[in-house]
C-alpha cells in the first residue's frame, strides 16, 4: 500500500510539472532519434538439456517516429547488438559424445515496428511502448568447411582467401517497455526505457532485459 502512494504521488508530481511546463504540440511532427541499448546477462534453457548464458551487452540504433497526436506515437527502428555467451551443449539421441562447454559472440540485427503512449501531453511525461518484429542472428559459429573467396583489396590489389560460412536465423520477436522522457526544447527530446524484448527460437521465446537511452530531434 505504502509503495502504490509513493507511486500515485510520484504520477500526480509528473502530471504537475508536465501540466505548468510550456505548451508543447508533437502532434502531425517527425522525429529521429539515435539510440544506446543495453542488455542484462541472462541464463537460458533449450530443446534436449542444452544451456547457454549470455553476458551483459551494449549496442547502438536508429529510430523514426511518427506523432500521430500529443500522446500517441508510430515508430520504426532498427538496432544492432554484440552478446557473449557460454553455452552447454547436449549430444542428441544416439549421440555416445559427453556434453561439451562453448563461448562465442553473437551478432543481432533487430528490426521493429512500434506504439507509444505518453501518458501526458507536456514536456515531461512516463510512456509504455509495445512492438513486433524480426531479428537476423548470426551466432559466428562455423556452419560448414571453409570456402575460396578472391577480392579487389585498396592496397594489396587481387587477393585470395578463404572463409567459413557462419550459422543465421531470422526470428519473430516482441517487446515491451515503460521509461520516461523529456522534451527538453520544441525539437529536441532525452528519453529512458526499461524494455523486455523476446526472441522467439526453435524452444520458445527467450527474453533479455535492458535499457535504452535516446537522443531524440523532431521536425
Amino acid at each position: 500500500m505504502k509503495n502504490l502512494r509513493l507511486l500515485l504521488l510520484i504520477l500526480a508530481s509528473l502530471h504537475a510539472a508536465s501540466a505548468s511546463s510550456q505548451s508543447l504540440n508533437r502532434a502531425g511532427r517527425w522525429e529521429f532519434s539515435p539510440m544506446f541499448n543495453t542488455f542484462t546477462g541472462k541464463s537460458h534453457t533449450f530443446e534436449g538439456g542444452s544451456s547457454a548464458k549470455t553476458s551483459d551487452s551494449i549496442g547502438l540504433g536508429l529510430g523514426v517516429g511518427y506523432n500521430a497526436s500529443n500522446q500517441l506515437k508510430w515508430s520504426g527502428e532498427l538496432n544492432w547488438n554484440t552478446i557473449d555467451y557460454r553455452s552447454n551443449v547436449v549430444p542428441g539421441p544416439g549421440n555416445p559424445n559427453p556434453a561439451f562447454a562453448s563461448s562465442g559472440t553473437m551478432d543481432t540485427l533487430t528490426f521493429a515496428m512500434n506504439g507509444t503512449y505518453h501518458f501526458f501531453p507536456g514536456r515531461l511525461t512516463p510512456l509504455v511502448t509495445g512492438g513486433a518484429g524480426f531479428a537476423y542472428v548470426d551466432t559466428n559459429i562455423a556452419a560448414g568447411p571453409p570456402l575460396p573467396v578472391c577480392w579487389w583489396d585498396p592496397w594489396y590489389g587481387y587477393y585470395c582467401g578463404a572463409i567459413s560460412p557462419t550459422r543465421t536465423a531470422y526470428y519473430f520477436s516482441m517487446n515491451v517497455g515503460a521509461g520516461l522522457r523529456w522534451d527538453v526544447s520544441p525539437d529536441l527530446f532525452l528519453q529512458g526505457t526499461l524494455r523486455r524484448q523476446w526472441f522467439d527460437v526453435d524452444s520458445g521465446y527467450k527474453p533479455l532485459d535492458g535499457l535504452r537511452l535516446e537522443i531524440g530531434f523532431r521536425y
